[in-house]
Formats: C-alpha cells, structure tokens, sequence
C-alpha cells in the first residue's frame, strides 16, 4: 500500500513521517496533529519512528485523560499517601534493624513526631499505609485499562 486514505487526505509513508518529524519538533498545527493521530491508529506500517510517534501520542493521551478524570488535588493526595506509606515502612524497618541487644526486636513507627511503640499499632498503620497504597494502584491499574480499551477501540473502528 503505497498512500492511506484519512478524512479524505491521501499520505504517502514519507508524508506520514513528516508530520511524526515535525510533531516531535512541535511546529504541527491543531488540524495536523488530528490528521497525523487518525493516521497512527489506521495505518498499516510499522517503523521506528511511527512507533515512537505512537508511544508518544498515546501516553499524552492517557495523561490528558488522567488530568481530566482526575482534581490536580486528588493525584497529590494518592502520591502523598503513597510516600507515607513508605515513609513509615523504611521508618519501622530501620529502627527494627538498627537496635541491638534486649530491644533488638522492638517494632516503633512516627506519625506526627510522636513515637508509637506499640507492635499491633504500628503493624495497624502499616497495614492502613499499605491499603492505600493498593486502593491508588488499583484505580491506576483501572484507568489504564480504559485507556487501552479506548485506544484498541479507536484501531477497531
């Protein structure tokens, strides 16, 4: 096949990694990128740079789509909860590996600055930390997979 048929546009393959070069250079026009997306999800051929222009498009997709399903707010608060988490497990690991004789098997967690000593607290904002990092892996895991959903239905069509 020597040109594809988009929106009533014919592009030869080096028309087609034209617009890639000059979409990574960012000099395309609205109309372009529109035309050089319909164009990566319809044509057959593979190459170098129509694949890194497929990667590249597509993961600026799923970041639009993050930003529009998901508050600014909402993302910060995922990742500062996954930093808490291992805020608190390097935390209790050190203090465990780090003391020696009698209290060598301490478990102590801080939260706050306060020191919590109490093995079945600490295991209890471990087990809550880590919850919430699986609940934030989760809906990422489920926003992905729309994602790809959406894209292999747009090759589909």
């Amino acid at each position: 096949m020597d040109t594809i048929n988009i929106s009533g546009t014919k592009l030869t393959r080096e028309q087609l990694e034209a617009l890639i070069e000059q979409y990574f250079d960012c000099t395309l026009s609205v109309e372009q990128e529109q035309l050089l997306r319909q164009a990566l999800v319809r044509c057959p051929w593979r190459g170098e740079a129509i694949n890194e222009a497929r990667f590249a498009m597509g993961f600026a997709s799923v970041g639009r789509q993050l930003r529009q399903h998901h508050s600014h707010h909402t993302l910060w608060l995922r990742a500062a909860t996954v930093a808490a988490a291992v805020a608190i497990v390097a935390t209790v690991g050190i203090r465990v590996l780090s003391q020696h004789g009698s209290t060598a098997n301490q478990c102590v967690a801080y939260v706050n600055g306060e020191q919590v000593d109490d093995p079945s607290k600490v295991m209890s904002l471990v087990r809550g930390d880590l919850d919430a990092v699986a609940i934030a892996h989760n809906d990422m895991h489920q926003a992905m997979l729309q994602q790809l959903s959406s894209v292999g239905a747009a090759a589909d069509n």
